[in-house]
């Protein structure tokens, strides 16, 4: 199924953002930047019966021009969020080799080149037993700090973690 449109209001023509192949392209979480592109975390697979997907952010103008894709090795991050000036982004998950339990980290991001490099922030340790219990994690206005909320203390409350790339 086709997710992502674009609708210009002046003439009624509707065309795909980003053409979704039925059964082996998939698209979720999508946002716009401070800039006004969209991003969209992005996975394919080579066959519909396959369960290996590989992940991409996909950022495009609204137009649907100027389509980057940024390949993560393994996983992507949930939930992601990019910074106000648009070098870094965030998400609710860190899956990495090195970090079997990356459900319970926050996870930076940087595109280089094609690739989306992960870096883990720090520990959130949430339940997600609700959606209040999801990190969801923002950018503070001046790009150098996260915002996320947790219930590992047994309520959910607001945490703050500098936003600092270290590779």
């Amino acid at each position: 199924m086709q997710r992502l449109w674009v609708v210009r209001a002046g003439t009624h023509e509707v065309w795909p953002l980003l053409l979704q192949r039925r059964h082996l392209d998939r698209s979720g979480h999508e946002y716009f930047t401070a800039s006004g592109r969209l991003v969209t975390q992005w996975s394919t697979r080579e066959t519909p019966t396959s369960t290996s997907f590989v992940s991409y952010n996909a950022v495009v103008d609204p137009s649907g021009e100027n389509v980057q894709m940024f390949r993560y090795d393994g996983p992507n991050p949930s939930h992601i969020q990019t910074s106000p000036d648009e070098t870094l982004l965030v998400g609710d998950t860190c899956a990495m080799p090195d970090l079997p339990d990356g459900r319970h980290f926050m996870c930076l991001v940087k595109h280089e080149g094609e690739r989306a490099l992960k870096q883990p922030l720090c520990r959130h340790d949430t339940s997600w037993k609700t959606q209040h219990s999801h990190p969801h994690p923002v950018f503070t206005p001046d790009g150098t700090r996260v915002v996320f909320n947790s219930d590992r203390g047994g309520r959910s409350n607001v945490y703050l973690a500098p936003a600092e790339w270290r590779r």
